[in-house]
């Protein structure tokens, strides 16, 4: 088995780190790459237009970008091919699908710790003292210290060092050794944290050469990254991929976390949070070192073990293999669609000896329209049911054959949406059926002689993941059956392809849409979105129709919303037609209406989209939606936030209905925590009890808010632009609330000496904030803490819990409550007085 972990450029060789025959190998080659020109005579190779183009071999990746650069403004001398060359060489050397084995990539976890004496540790000076580095790999640890520490686990080795600087070199030793030599490192925030502080230190402490000792080429790569509102350094070791687990996390795991704390996402993933030595009497790590260096070691090894425990469980690793091997990119393109649709589209178009232009970087660019969504029906509606159209955009691609090659022209007319819904596209029927091509919704004429080559590599992925995803239930039957071990590693294999699949077709308009891409085109990007609001609109009025004539209602509009990709209609009048005003057992009804959908609704959606294919002279009919929920009851807010009470989802019936809910505050990570959970069982009464129990429910709540720690009642936001904020002592105008608590905290903690103890709050981090009762110490109304407020700040008792409950809690469960006419607190009335 030969696959490569990492392929890069330095001056005339290609720097290759890989494994050969089951073995990890490193070298470099002097790599001779090729471009293409227009040529007079047959060739081998064309461009998209069908032109032939000659082949120019060059001596070395120098004198290539001398060539490039040479004509870079010569008018007439178009010049084709992947300037990119590592890209290149893995296309020439790895030829057809990649075999891989996960088991033979070295995945490093490391975290460092640092003295935080004089304040938390300033990156870009590496002032502090690395006190403690865990470097693990398939379970096993090694770290190292330099105080008194027994292993307390079997599978940690430990090396005590008389000092930093022989703490620095025992582990560079171990980093290069044959038990780690990572070709992947990761860990939690390292990209902005423990790699660059670790470059600087090691910099500080024994020079630039031993910093170099991270890659295994010798050479670090420098670049500056925005994070959260920041421009940070980082530094990339050449030769391995820095993988930050902090965003696999946010990018793959397709959740939104009130914190990104490794603490807090381990609770919520593995049950288990770090290790806590606050219940241990010490007040900070630095007085945990110097009074308990055992536990000093214990807590680092475990932030080591947290994240390669969550690898074991998310995979997400494993997935970042399966992109990267299918695109033929390295570990880190997979973090951004741009790259790696690049290389995907090269690699196929030169597989079938058709040459791709230079990417031209000043392509015009204004902003495009997006995807429709209509203003729902406000309030609780009864029987309702949602159909989703699948891979909407990857699939309007090959509808209408929407590719760079295929684009003929885009008609002046002024047609819009609604003159298309009422039949505007018949005009243009006589010129397309001469033509032979198809109309997009933004009046874009593709052709259908020839099929485009983004419509054929959508089209190719989608069976692909169809594919993969079948072979992969077949193994997990198989596995039922004989229990064999050898199978896990197969399905697991099967499962990462089918995702990698999925994300790249639903990555492929994120890129379209980029300006920086090589295939951006307005007219295309927006071909893709206009006819996305076609499609919707079309079923929404065909579904109206479809039921107006069924049910001999005159204009009642069913469709109670839509957005993008799915509508959601009513069938309450129909139940009704069917069971009469006392509906039986609520089974019975899902049960019929899921039987109404696969029978009745499905097909007649399937003949109106076949409809829209024709109309529009389409390349194919890709359109496929089909039926998602049926819930006894729904309630929209406004666009884009409602309720569901779900009873079958995608043909699964649930014993007992699950809520789905959508911008919804329960759902939102802003959200204090103890309200998402009230918020969750509020509407959970809402949808299967009375307006009494709710009130009753919410009096309980009432009672014991006031009860809860900051943590649970305060409000989670992003923090950015402190600077701008709060100049020269005082606060600007309009300064978010979050942010001024955010000031109020750190000058707290400034007024109290505990900048030592507490990290300030700076732009960029995800923080807590409160309301405060006045009079109170700070003297102001708000205050913000990264977590929970510390005690000898004795702000506990100001929070204004009254404040806090009706932001938090009754307002967004009174937004629901007012659609219905119910109220959420009972109100005295005269009847009272009386009673």
């Amino acid at each position: 088995m030969n696959f490569y972990t990492n392929v890069t450029r330095h001056r005339n060789q290609i720097l290759v780190r890989g494994i050969s025959d089951g073995k990890p190998v490193k070298f470099s080659v002097k790599y001779k790459p090729y471009l293409f020109v227009q040529a007079s005579a047959q060739t081998e190779h064309k461009n998209l237009k069908g032109e032939y183009v000659g082949k120019m071999q060059f001596d070395s990746m120098s004198e290539t970008r001398e060539f490039l650069q040479s004509y870079e403004n010569v008018a007439g001398m178009n010049i084709y091919g992947l300037s990119d060359w590592p890209y290149m060489y893995i296309y020439d050397k790895y030829k057809g699908e990649i075999k891989y084995d996960p088991a033979l990539v070295s995945v490093c976890s490391i975290d460092i710790e640092t003295s935080i004496e004089g304040g938390f540790p300033d990156i870009e000076k590496a002032d502090n003292e690395i006190t403690a580095i865990t470097i693990g790999r398939n379970g096993r640890k090694t770290t190292f210290g330099c105080g008194e520490y027994k292993e307390h686990q079997d599978n940690v080795q430990y090396y005590k060092c008389a000092d930093e600087s022989a703490l620095l070199l025992a582990f560079l030793e171990v980093w290069n050794g044959s038990l780690y030599s990572p070709d992947v490192v990761t860990g939690w925030n390292i990209e902005f944290f423990d790699i660059p502080y670790l470059v600087n230190r090691i910099r500080k402490v024994l020079g630039s050469d031993h910093a170099e000792r991270l890659s295994p080429w010798k050479m670090l790569r420098e670049y500056k990254v925005n994070s959260r509102g920041r421009d940070c350094i980082c530094y990339a070791p050449i030769g391995i991929a820095v993988l930050d687990y902090i965003q696999l996390y946010r990018k793959f795991t397709y959740t939104e976390q009130e914190s990104y704390r490794l603490d807090y996402i381990a609770q919520v993933e593995l049950g288990e949070g770090k290790l806590d030595y606050r219940d241990e009497g010490y007040t900070d790590l630095d007085d945990l070192r110097l009074r308990n260096f055992q536990l000093y070691i214990e807590y680092n090894v475990r932030d080591v073990e947290i994240v390669e425990r969550l690898e074991d469980k998310l995979k997400l690793i494993e997935l970042v293999y399966a992109l990267a091997y299918d695109a033929k990119v390295n570990y880190e393109d997979t973090m951004t669609t741009v790259k790696q649709w690049d290389v995907i589209t090269h690699n196929y178009l030169l597989d079938r000896n058709i040459v791709v232009p230079l990417n031209d970087k000043n392509k015009p660019d204004r902003a495009f329209v997006g995807g429709y969504v209509k203003d729902p029906k406000v309030g609780m509606s009864k029987w309702v049911v949602s159909f989703d159209l699948n891979s909407l955009y990857p699939h309007l691609i090959m509808q209408y054959n929407i590719s760079p090659e295929t684009l003929v022209t885009r008609l002046k007319d002024k047609v819009s949406i609604d003159d298309l819904l009422v039949g505007g596209a018949s005009q243009f029927g006589d010129y397309l059926n001469k033509t032979n091509c198809t109309i997009a919704a933004n009046l874009c004429i593709y052709t259908k002689e020839k099929r485009g080559f983004l419509p054929s590599i959508m089209d190719r992925m989608y069976d692909d993941r169809t594919k993969y995803k079948k072979q992969m239930i077949e193994c997990k039957k198989e596995y039922e059956k004989t229990k064999d071990p050898k199978l896990v590693k197969e399905i697991a294999r099967l499962d990462n392809m089918q995702m990698a699949k999925k994300i790249q077709l639903n990555s492929a308009y994120g890129a379209l849409g980029n300006k920086w891409f090589r295939w951006f085109d307005v007219n295309n990007a927006e071909a893709i979105t206009t006819s996305g609001q076609l499609s919707i609109r079309w079923i929404e009025n065909k579904i109206n129709g479809y039921l107006n004539r069924l049910l001999k209602t005159e204009n009642f509009d069913y469709v109670l919303a839509s957005d993008t990709d799915s509508v959601y209609i009513s069938l309450e009048y129909l139940v009704k037609n069917v069971f009469g005003d006392d509906v039986p057992d609520t089974k019975k009804v899902i049960q019929y209406i899921d039987k109404i959908c696969k029978e009745r609704i499905e097909p007649f959606i399937d003949r109106s989209y076949q409809e829209l294919a024709d109309y529009m002279h389409a390349y194919d009919q890709k359109m496929q939606m089909k039926r998602e929920n049926i819930a006894d009851k729904g309630i929209w807010k406004a666009k884009k936030m409602y309720i569901l009470n779900v009873w079958n989802s995608e043909g699964v019936e649930y014993e007992k209905p699950k809520l789905k809910m959508t911008g919804i505050e329960a759902v939102r990570s802003s959200t204090p925590t103890a309200c998402r959970d009230a918020i969750k069982k509020s509407l959970e009464i809402i949808m299967g009890g009375s307006e009494s129990d709710l009130q009753k429910y919410v009096a309980n709540f009432k009672s014991e808010f006031s009860s809860l720690g900051f943590e649970d009642v305060a409000f989670t936001r992003g923090v950015k632009d402190i600077e701008k904020y709060w100049v020269g002592g005082r606060f600007q105008s309009q300064t978010p609330i979050h942010v001024r608590g955010s000031v109020v905290y750190n000058e707290m903690l400034k007024k109290k000496k505990l900048t030592n103890k507490y990290q300030s709050i700076t732009s960029g981090e995800k923080i807590k904030f409160a309301y405060l009762k006045n009079p109170n110490p700070t003297q102001d109304y708000v205050i913000s803490c990264p977590n929970g407020l510390p005690k000898e700040l004795k702000m506990e008792t100001y929070i204004d819990y009254a404040v806090q409950f009706e932001k938090g809690y009754l307002s967004p469960i009174e937004s629901i409550t007012n659609t219905m006419g119910w109220q959420a607190e009972k109100r005295a009335t005269l009847e009272d007085w009386f009673s």
